[in-house]
């Protein structure tokens, strides 16, 4: 075999490396913009959860605000289950409930007994539809739920 034969063989033999170096590149390639695909995804959905986050907090403080409202200023106003509905604003339905303990502090200068009131207030918001809590949105990624405690007394 001459060598200007070898040579003629080995350059046919490595005409095929060329296609399969650029189909491994854009197999690559691909690969990357699906990941920076994926990447953008979850940083919308986190940008996204971050505002309902904000929103929720906002109607946590108004739902608890109101219960304290309803249990200090109106007399005997403070129950189980009240709503108030924030959808229209905040895109969140706020559930209160308020539970009444009385004690007594010993007297005051007259002899009269001191009768202190702790109101224990709950608030529940959530971003559904229906009820709150909704069992059946709970698994969806842009459901939001949070609750809140508040003990305040009337004196």
């Amino acid at each position: 075999m001459s060598a200007a034969r070898v040579g003629l063989e080995m350059r046919r033999a490595q005409r095929g490396m060329g296609a399969v170096m650029a189909i491994a590149v854009l197999v690559i390639l691909a690969l990357l913009a699906g990941a920076l695909v994926r990447f953008g995804s979850a940083q919308q959905l986190g940008a996204a959860q971050d505002v309902l986050l904000a929103r929720a907090g906002a109607a946590l403080r108004a739902g608890s605000e109101w219960g304290r409202y309803r249990a200090l200023q109106q007399e005997g106003a403070c129950g189980s289950g009240m709503q108030l509905d924030l959808r229209a604003e905040t895109g969140f339905l706020a559930v209160v409930d308020c539970g009444v303990r009385a004690f007594g502090e010993g007297e005051d200068a007259g002899g009269n007994p001191v009768i202190v009131r702790v109101f224990t207030i709950t608030t529940l918001v959530c971003n559904s539809a229906g009820a709150c809590p909704d069992d059946a949105m709970a698994s969806s990624p842009a459901y939001i739920e949070r609750q809140h405690v508040t003990v305040v007394t009337d004196e």
